[in-house]
Parts: C-alpha cells; sequence; structure tokens
C-alpha cells in the first residue's frame, strides 16, 4: 500500500485528480479486485489532504556506554541529535460524488476508472473490469454557481 492510500471502513482511497489540475481533465486508474472476484462498488468522491506528524519515542541511553568512558564531548554530541518527525499524507474522504458498482468481476481482475472533467466542472465517469467489454458510465452535472460566481 502506497503513501497516498487510506483505509477508512473497510474502503481505500486513492486520489486521482489534484484541486490544482487544469481543465479540461482525463485521468484513468486501475485498481485491483478482490481476490475471490465478484461485484465491485467504486465511489468517487471528495477528499482533503492531511499531513499526520509523529515524533518517534525518545531512545533510552544505555548506562554500560556512559560508563566505558566516553568523552564529554561525545555526550554532548549525542545529546544535541533529535530524532526527525515522520510526516505521512493521510486522505479524508468529505464529500461523496456518485458510486458505480461493477458486477461480476474476475478473480484477480482490475477495474479501470475514466474521469473526464469538463471546464465547467460537469464529469463523465466510466468504471469497467480491464479485458472486459462494456462498462458503466454516469454523467455528472456541474456545480450550480453561488451568487458571488465561485463554483
Amino acid at each position: 500500500m502506497s503513501a497516498d492510500e487510506s483505509i477508512e471502513s473497510g474502503a481505500i482511497f486513492r486520489p486521482i485528480v489534484s484541486a490544482e489540475t487544469a481543465l479540461p481533465a482525463r485521468r484513468i486508474a486501475q485498481y485491483a479486485a478482490p481476490k475471490e472476484g465478484g461485484d465491485v462498488l467504486v465511489r468517487v468522491c471528495e477528499g482533503t489532504r492531511d499531513i499526520k506528524v509523529t515524533k518517534p519515542e525518545p531512545k533510552p541511553k544505555d548506562e554500560k556506554d556512559a560508563d566505558e568512558g566516553e568523552d564529554e564531548d561525545d555526550e554532548d554530541f549525542d545529546s544535541d541529535e533529535e530524532e526527525e518527525e515522520i510526516r505521512e499524507v493521510v486522505w479524508k474522504v468529505t464529500k461523496p460524488i456518485t458510486e458505480i458498482a461493477v458486477k461480476g468481476v474476475k478473480s484477480g481482475g482490475k477495474v479501470e476508472v475514466t474521469i473526464n472533467i469538463n471546464s465547467d466542472l460537469g464529469m463523465q465517469i466510466m468504471a469497467r473490469e480491464v479485458g472486459a467489454k462494456g462498462g458503466v458510465r454516469v454523467a455528472v452535472e456541474a456545480p450550480m454557481a453561488t451568487e458571488n460566481g465561485s463554483a
């Protein structure tokens, strides 16, 4: 599992289109289906990126090392060292856009998701099993503009 994936209630969230992408845009991604195959539910959602910072636990100093005649300069050098914080990207689902069910995926198969985003933020989304004919297509209308002109 790569760093850009997060598991939330048994689902995997992977970003396909970033917020800074120029429009119109088209993105294609493939996802592994369950080993046993079967029906696959593809949920297309908006998400936000957070940075999770984890501080490592301080390591205890060995008393033996201090008693073996280390110089005071070495001890000062060791005490100045701090372990780096561990930073990782965490994705949180914010707004579901649509759901697509791909039925009868073969065991060990893959599902391909294609997203076309128009300049007005309308979308056409297609999901299909890789190597199979057909697929499921969904059109999502562009969001209504508000009074101040932002979408």
